[in-house]
């Protein structure tokens, strides 16, 4: 009997990509070429000497040190400009 349960079970569903499920978020990408020069973006997390800290720039949060470490820290909530990108982390300036 519980073989004839097994034979008779409904086929599970075809395989689908779980991706096309997924929202885009093209947006939040980042191409490796992108640039955000003269951007405004807003600090989440302190910034200060040679500390770095965290900003949301088009949703997105990056890790952000100054452009001069001798400068004021900046704290959350302020606006900084982008100065330039170095791999992950985005150097700016008040």
């Amino acid at each position: 009997m519980f073989l004839g349960l097994l034979l008779n079970s409904p086929k599970p569903a075809a395989k689908t990509n779980r991706l096309s499920n997924v929202p885009s978020r093209a947006s939040a990408y980042v191409s490796p070429g992108e640039n955000y020069f003269q951007e405004k973006a807003n600090v989440v997390k302190s910034i200060s000497g040679y500390e770095k800290g965290r900003v949301q720039l088009h949703g997105v949060y990056w890790f952000a040190q100054l452009a001069d470490p001798m400068g004021d820290a900046i704290e959350p909530g302020c606006r900084v400009t982008i100065v330039r990108r170095e791999n992950n982390i985005l150097i700016v300036s008040c």
